[in-house]
């Protein structure tokens, strides 16, 4: 059964007991001419309205003085003046909700993908803040200007973040100041230009045949070769020694008379000496430096 007509009359003020707006029974609105209130508003005629039939009135203003409302013919009222809306509605202005708690699933439509159908901002912004578009991209700017943040779906099964947060086509940074990165390197390959700590009580582990450990050389490596001269010392200069360091010592190339090399002094930051304990040794050494763990 639809809501009854009803007229609203206001209780005080110049138009006290006077109808100044009417709502027929197919919730068609008439007001009789500025409708301005001083006090409260009755509905004279509500107790017409039959049991179990719904019936509210929403009163609003959007210049402080006229009185606007909506009634009959969408707006349903339930116990305790609780608004519902049953047969869809518009809501504009500003939007008040203090402690409110909403239950079940709303549901944000609108035609366009790129549609923002949620936003938030501060009152002195120009722009949101918060965007939430129709297909559930998130972005976020500084409430003066385009966002510079994006986080969406860019295909099946892919979420990007695209922003300075520290995530950014491809390189992921970490730290405050993002000065350590980790990011695709090639085919099969992940790569850092910084260092990299393994915790844990495995360490590195090498799962498939044919892996290895890379190490590059050059000026100040951790790795190279040097060529014996018998007991004499032979200096190799690398930045990379501490005093902490070990030294790996193995003979690539044998040349005279092999006997053992050995590491015979070092100085930390600058180099590292090796010698033979034969005096007509003159192989080629392979050096590794390894550092011992914090």
């Amino acid at each position: 059964m639809a809501p009854q007509p009803f007229t609203v009359q206001p209780q005080n003020g110049p138009t006290a007991g006077t109808a100044v707006a009417t709502v027929d029974a197919s919730g068609n609105e008439t007001v009789n001419g500025t409708l301005t209130v001083s006090g409260a508003v009755i509905l004279p005629k509500m107790a017409q309205a039959p049991a179990g039939v719904p019936l509210s009135l929403v009163l609003y203003t959007d210049d402080g003085t006229t009185l606007k409302f909506v009634g009959a013919g969408g707006l349903a009222g339930g116990a305790g003046g609780t608004p519902v809306l049953t047969n869809g509605g518009t809501l504009s202005g500003t939007f008040t909700a203090t402690g409110a708690v909403f239950t079940g699933a709303p549901d944000f439509r609108a035609a366009a993908a790129s549609t923002n159908v949620i936003t938030t901002d501060v009152t002195a912004d120009t722009v949101p803040r918060l965007q939430i578009t129709a297909d559930g991209s998130l972005k976020w700017g500084g409430g003066s200007g385009a966002a510079d943040c994006v986080i969406d779906r860019y295909a099946a099964g892919g979420l990007e973040i695209n922003c300075a947060f520290r995530f950014t086509n491809g390189q992921l940074l970490f730290g405050p100041a993002g000065d350590v990165d980790l990011y695709w390197g090639g085919t099969g390959l992940l790569k850092t230009d910084n260092n990299l700590t393994v915790g844990g009580t495995t360490g590195v582990t090498i799962s498939t045949a044919g892996g290895g450990l890379l190490v590059k050389t050059g000026t100040n490596a951790t790795m190279g070769t040097a060529v014996l001269n018998g007991t004499t010392a032979v200096v190799v200069n690398t930045t990379k020694v501490t005093a902490s360091s070990n030294i790996i010592l193995t003979i690539q190339t044998p040349g005279g008379t092999v006997a053992s090399p050995y590491v015979s002094a070092r100085t930390a930051g600058t180099s590292f000496s090796v010698k033979s304990t034969g005096a007509s040794d003159t192989s080629t050494v392979s050096w590794l430096i390894v550092e011992p763990a914090p």
